[in-house]
């Protein structure tokens, strides 16, 4: 498949700011996966599309990723859980929340591993050098101005409603978020015509 029939612009939310959001199509994220090689990105990018792609992560979640935390036994990364609902009370309170350490397992998709391991061989303390203003701007380049790091996770979110089949509170165990959360990633009723999602 062609990659522009991959993409889709979706509707967010009314307290953001942009009214569209480019994401992957939940139906063709295999699709997506093997046109990475293809794509007009350094090995960093395409490892960081894939990974973030794989289960979902926080662009901050992923981007803190060590070689440490991946086990290529199991296909799997253990991540910390960064933004907990803690942290966005204490920017609303005067209290200084402790915020523990939260960590889940982080499943890879066998592209994502093959750049992994090439990536990891690299560096030693981190695998990622690049920030994710670096890495808005060269996604841009080639997904276009509405396609942002964020868009994985709502594609990833999206393909686990739709094309699995998954219920909500299962997704939201599996992603250490609540409900309403998955609700505001949700974009799988699809109007075929315009293919833009609700």
């Amino acid at each position: 498949m062609k990659l522009d029939e991959i993409l889709i612009d979706v509707r967010r939310g009314a307290r953001t700011q942009r009214s569209t959001i480019t994401i992957i199509d939940p139906n063709h994220l295999n699709d997506f996966f093997n046109l990475i090689d293809e794509l007009n990105f350094t090995l960093e990018i395409k490892c960081f599309l894939a990974t973030a792609l794989s289960g979902g992560g926080r662009v901050s979640e992923v981007l803190s990723l060590r070689p440490s935390d991946i086990n290529f036994k199991t296909n799997e990364a253990k991540i910390k859980v960064l933004k907990k609902r803690e942290s966005r009370i204490s920017k609303f309170t005067n209290k200084k929340l402790k915020i523990n350490k939260v960590y889940r397992d982080f499943p890879l998709h066998p592209v994502a591993v093959k750049y992994l391991k090439k990536l990891c061989s690299k560096y030693f303390q981190r695998i990622f050098t690049l920030d994710r203003f670096q890495i808005w701007r060269e996604l841009k380049k080639v997904l276009g101005q509405n396609f942002c790091p964020h868009s994985l996770r709502h594609s990833h979110i999206s393909e686990r409603l739709h094309k699995r089949n998954q219920p909500v509170a299962k997704v939201a165990a599996v992603m250490e978020i609540d409900n309403t959360t998955v609700y505001a990633y949700n974009h799988v009723n699809i109007n075929t015509e315009n293919k833009n999602y609700w």
